[in-house]
């Protein structure tokens, strides 16, 4: 599953805003001149990322961004935040049946914050961890902030998000019985893996791993 067109970089958010500030006669100022805020928390780099992306919704791009409205973004909150780990390729080239699923983890240093219009979940912001410090870095992508939520429901315990990062395939993650369990965020029909269909990572992990092997990094 790859972002969506909805889903705003930092990069694209900086220049948006500059072009605002140019149609209005505001002073310019570039990326470099005017780096990102950073935080020392996630929340606290996330609220900042939602006082943005507030900037960003208008009366033309509201329904593409996920909101109803523009005047609907000005009630939105943050929701629970769920914590990212990745899934590199050389950890699932060398997964073997009945291994250590927990092993094949790493803190991916990432947050992904549902925005939220009363009990749905809109759009998210996305804020990453560098040198010990939080910076808003993605805004939009209302999809992927409406398959997390639906997902999370079903899950008992405090969920996560695993990303296999060769082949981009998004899940939830949570425990059942101290066994992690992987729930798919789509249909990801080359791997046979069906949206919310649960299974344990090590069969999740089983399954890629003859693909990771046989890989030849062309998108799939």
């Amino acid at each position: 599953m790859r972002y969506s067109v909805q889903f705003l970089s930092l990069c694209s958010i900086v220049l948006v805003l500059i072009a605002g500030c140019s149609q209005s006669g505001g002073q310019q100022s570039s990326s470099q001149e005017t780096p990102p805020p950073s935080f020392g928390d996630a929340q606290s780099a996330a609220q900042r990322g939602l006082e943005t992306f507030r900037r960003l919704v208008t009366s033309a791009n509201a329904k593409e961004l996920g909101f109803e409205s523009a005047d609907e973004v000005a009630s939105a909150s943050l929701g629970t935040p769920n914590q990212v780990f990745s899934v590199g390729l050389e950890q699932l080239k060398s997964y073997q049946p009945g291994g250590d699923a927990n092993q094949m983890l790493a803190n991916a240093n990432r947050s992904i914050f549902p925005v939220m219009v009363r009990d749905q979940a809109r759009a998210s912001i996305t804020v990453e961890q560098n040198n010990g410090k939080w910076t808003a870095t993605g805004f939009g992508d209302s999809k992927l902030a409406r398959q997390i939520s639906t997902a999370t429901k079903s899950v008992t315990g405090t969920p996560m998000i695993v990303h296999v990062l060769p082949f981009n395939l998004y899940f939830v993650g949570s425990r059942s019985e101290n066994r992690l369990m992987l729930t798919p965020l789509g249909d990801y029909s080359s791997f046979n893996l069906k949206t919310g269909a649960t299974l344990s990572a090590d069969e999740v992990f089983s399954a890629l791993a003859p693909f990771a092997r046989n890989y030849n990094g062309l998108p799939l």
